[in-house]
């Protein structure tokens, strides 16, 4: 009888501990703690000493890390609306990031009714005009 060969892991083994969904939540709650004003993924990424890539490939393997990371966005979209309210900040740079970090847009309502109208053209017996 064979015995199957366990397949050799390949590639760089990763960089992902448990200690990152620590990291991350630590930063989400409070950025300013390390120095940035908003809470974000390339932040955090500065924090686990990664790239964005290895960032973005550890939440999609780690489903407790892509936990982290979605209960993070919502601290990040609370900040975000914080900045937005408080008269003394830049409110518009707020949006941009908002717009582009968490993908809100404007959004413009148009009421339109279209009202059919019938328009009789009567031949004046007088008239050769017509």
């Amino acid at each position: 009888m064979a015995v199957a060969k366990k397949k050799a892991a390949r590639g760089r083994p990763t960089k992902y501990s448990a200690m990152w969904c620590e990291k991350a939540e630590a930063y989400f709650a409070n950025p300013t703690a390390y120095g940035d004003k908003l809470a974000t993924k390339a932040g955090l990424a500065c924090i686990l000493g990664v790239g964005r890539d290895c960032l973005y490939d550890q939440i999609k393997n780690h489903k407790d890390f892509s936990d982290t990371i979605r209960r993070g966005e919502v601290h990040q979209e609370r900040q975000l609306v914080n900045i937005m309210l408080d008269k003394d900040r830049h409110t518009t740079g707020a949006i941009f990031v908002a717009k582009n970090i968490l993908g809100w847009t404007d959004k413009q309502e148009i009421h339109q009714e279209v009202v059919n109208t019938t328009v009789n053209i009567v031949k004046d017996a007088d008239s050769d005009d017509l």
